[in-house]
């Protein structure tokens, strides 16, 4: 931990497995095959190199120097983005990481003013390809001597961006000392003894997969477990964590709670089968943390306690709901708002200089117990009350699996109302709301509950701020925030009619089912959803007769899903020639299709109705021959959408 400097270069001795996905008669199948230490030296030699030539281009075509150089580096697997980070930093850049792996972001990130200044030319982007390339010898190495072997520990190494749980996602630039001095830490208290590889099911561009997956394990010389995409070339194929336990020879496992709930529920023997498990980035439910341990045999149970802003602070080991206990290497203590405060090697002031967190905490002896964070405690008809506390309840309720509670701001004097969404199968909202009752007055229990199959988390368990309030109210913004993975262990570089499927299904859409375009054409997207009684949308509007609002016509259907298939539309800038002909009801089937009209940066659509699993279910449908005089038409709305294009 004292040391100034941190060295870049693969130890001869290092060995890594690569999992390779491959085609076969039913399915994919995963191969395991071994690269050395020196092998994968070269990897990150000749990816520096690419790094190094788009440099010498760059500066050419700029006629002068380049200020500050930035990496993107996008890649789920945890070898890949040690690789493609350790060939960044040997090329005097400082490695970007996503907060998610959606087109839109990669290319804002490219463009960003990531040091207060438009980039000289797009910032390079390194990915699965590049690996892949490296690893084939596609890229020319670059000669070690125009490289550097170490990084001085004050010098700028990472941006890193928050999960948008609570807000917009925050840009959080790190020095060497705070990520990779945490790093070694990492490997000298958890994996220093010889062992078999780390498994995860964290994306390597989290902070947290970064840390525990990729440079611990680097640091420690433990071997390094990676994998390869699949021959078509689609980037971050994860096989099941089975084969990575199996093939891969792991015996530790990098996860989340929402990984580690859905192994007990399906896999729990793999479990069994690790020495340690490691959660972290959202609290682990304490029931999920003792069933953990009641396997036989089990695994050590290291929970740890952190934030993309201070880096790692405290752990609790076999002690599921327990006193956490601070890292030896920093100190803490409590301000008169009961707010944790640290002095840390990993914060940004390092460990001379103390850190206000917004974390409410009780001191327990040298540890302490955490109470909720101070920005989401409210007060409600002179109460106060926190919002995690409303979830700890809620998650008591035996057919509640997941929750999330947040304040919605609203016009008037109430200023925020409390809302809460749970996954459940067969909970009703009088039922949730009585037993919420139970252990608080009526005037804080929230004021809008929707329950749901389940919560659009992304791959590391968060529920970003966005993604959150989108199930309430339907978001002004346009900004498209990360979205949940179509299931456990699958990749989450999804296609862009998966993300739009998951945008649908989000805003309460059923059935989603995608149509052929004509002759494959690339500038034509069409599906089919379908509309029902429950959505967010119709209640209230209109109290007698429900009809789905324009604004979620333009948004859901047409705006959201058009930027996702065609990222380069950029913002929305402006509606014409918009057309309302026929309400939407609830029960509704309607028929999509958005033509992108390139030349005119703009999105024509066309919504036709397609018949009601319903008729019945509306008063309107009915009236709409009386209204129209004649059969109501089929075409409920069409218009063309302008947009900003991308700078």
């Amino acid at each position: 931990m004292s040391a100034s400097s941190y060295d870049l270069r693969v130890s001869p001795q290092a060995r890594a497995t690569w999992i390779r996905a491959a085609a076969g008669s039913g399915g994919l199948n995963f191969e395991a095959s071994s690269i050395s230490g020196p092998q994968l030296e070269k990897v990150v030699l000749r990816l520096a190199g690419q790094l190094k030539s788009g440099d010498a281009a760059r500066s050419e075509s700029t006629q002068e120097p380049i200020r500050q150089r930035y990496c993107v580096v996008a890649s789920e697997d945890p070898l890949s983005i040690l690789l493609l980070c350790l060939a960044a930093l040997r090329a005097h850049h400082t490695v970007v990481l996503p907060n998610n792996l959606l087109p839109a972001t990669l290319q804002d990130l490219r463009q960003a003013r990531l040091d207060g200044h438009a980039p000289q030319g797009a910032h390079p982007l390194l990915d699965d390809r590049a690996v892949d390339q490296a690893m084939n010898g596609q890229l020319l190495e670059s000669p070690p001597s125009a490289l550097r072997a170490q990084i001085d520990g004050d010098e700028w190494a990472v941006v890193c961006f928050t999960s948008g749980s609570s807000g917009v996602p925050q840009a959080h630039h790190k020095r060497a000392r705070q990520v990779l001095g945490e790093a070694q830490f990492i490997a000298q208290r958890w994996m220093a003894q010889p062992g078999g590889a780390v498994a995860s099911s964290v994306p390597g561009y989290h902070l947290y997969g970064l840390l525990f997956a990729s440079l611990a394990p680097f640091f420690a010389g433990r071997p390094l477990l990676g994998v390869l995409g699949c021959p078509s070339g689609r980037p971050a194929v994860a096989p099941p964590l089975r084969t990575l336990i199996g093939l891969g020879q792991a015996s530790l496992l990098v996860s989340v709670p929402a990984h580690l709930q859905a192994l007990l529920a399906t896999e729990p023997q793999l479990l069994a089968r690790v020495e340690r498990v490691f959660s972290s980035a959202a609290p682990l439910p304490e029931a999920v943390g003792q069933q953990i341990l009641a396997l036989h045999p089990h695994p050590e149970l290291v929970e740890v306690w952190g934030s993309t802003e201070t880096g790692g602070v405290a752990t609790r080991l076999n002690d599921p709901g327990g006193v956490w206990r601070p890292f030896p290497v920093l100190t803490i203590s409590q301000d008169e708002q009961e707010q944790l405060v640290i002095h840390s090697p990993f914060a940004p002031g390092g460990a001379h200089e103390a850190y206000s967190t917004t974390d409410r905490v009780a001191l327990h002896g040298p540890g302490f117990r955490h109470l909720g964070r101070t920005d989401g405690v409210l007060k409600v008809g002179g109460k106060r009350v926190a919002l995690q506390d409303l979830e700890r309840c809620a998650r008591t309720h035996p057919q509640v699996s997941d929750v999330v509670c947040i304040a919605l701001p609203t016009p008037g004097l109430r200023n925020q109302i409390i809302a809460m969404a749970v996954a459940s199968q067969d909970l009703t909202v009088s039922a949730l709301r009585s037993h919420l009752a139970t252990y608080f007055d009526e005037v804080v229990l929230p004021r809008k509950i929707r329950i749901l199959a389940h919560l659009p988390r992304t791959a590391t368990g968060k529920l970003p701020r966005g993604d959150a309030e989108a199930l309430f109210v339907f978001p002004e913004s346009t900004t498209l925030a990360p979205l949940k993975p179509r299931a456990l262990f699958e990749p989450v570089m999804l296609s862009p009619l998966e993300h739009i499927q998951q945008r649908l299904e989000q805003a309460g859409f059923l059935r989603f089912e995608p149509c052929a375009s004509p002759s494959g054409h690339a500038r034509v997207l069409q599906f089919e959803v379908s509309t029902h009684g429950d959505q967010l949308w119709f209640q209230g509007h209109f109290p007698s007769a429900a009809v789905l609002p324009g604004v979620v016509q333009l948004r859901s259907l047409v705006e959201h899903s058009a930027r996702l298939m065609w990222p380069e539309l950029g913002q929305l800038a402006g509606l014409r020639k918009i057309k309302f002909k026929r309400p939407i009801i609830p029960g509704d089937r309607l028929g999509v299709r958005l033509t992108h009209l390139a030349e005119k940066n703009s999105v024509q659509f066309d919504i036709q109705w397609l018949g009601s699993a319903d008729a019945s279910a509306s008063p309107l449908s009915a009236l709409l021959p009386q209204v129209f005089n004649q059969p109501a038409p089929s075409e409920a709305s069409s218009g063309i959408l302008t947009f900003t294009g991308k700078a």
